[in-house]
């Protein structure tokens, strides 16, 4: 998937929460192939702009929290996310502190293994299709 056609899929979600919009110009302007939105409720439409407009650089924060990554794009591991919170705290903390601490660290791991497992099984089905 290109810039200009993570672009169109932006405008399409326009198209569906506005009703003057037209993506089918904007596409033409662009040389992309026009597409008609399949999924015309509001809130999804929402949902997918703000995602978009956060994958592009045209917002910040993202619209949900996303997993991190090393500078190589690997994952940090619950391990590594428990070291960057204590570096980030200006206190050592206590130890109950520090098994929740744990805790969190191990579920924000765990959660963003599965997003980017999710990850990697779209861009593998997005492939077969190209």
């Amino acid at each position: 998937m290109t810039w200009a056609h993570a672009e169109a899929e932006l405008w399409a979600t326009f198209e569906v929460t506005t009703l003057q919009f037209s993506a089918e110009s904007v596409c033409a302007a662009r040389g992309l192939d026009y597409r008609p939105p399949v999924i015309l409720d509001h809130v999804w439409a929402g949902g997918a702009a703000a995602s978009l407009r956060s994958l592009l650089g045209m917002s910040d924060p993202s619209p949900m929290p996303l997993p991190q990554r090393h500078a190589d794009g690997s994952l940090v591991s619950a391990e590594g996310l428990y070291e960057r919170a204590l570096r980030a705290r200006p206190w050592v903390p206590l130890p109950e502190e520090r098994r929740d601490l744990r805790l969190r660290c191990a579920v924000d791991a765990a959660r963003g293994q599965r997003l980017d497992d999710g990850i990697r099984r779209i861009q593998r089905d997005l492939a077969a299709q190209l």
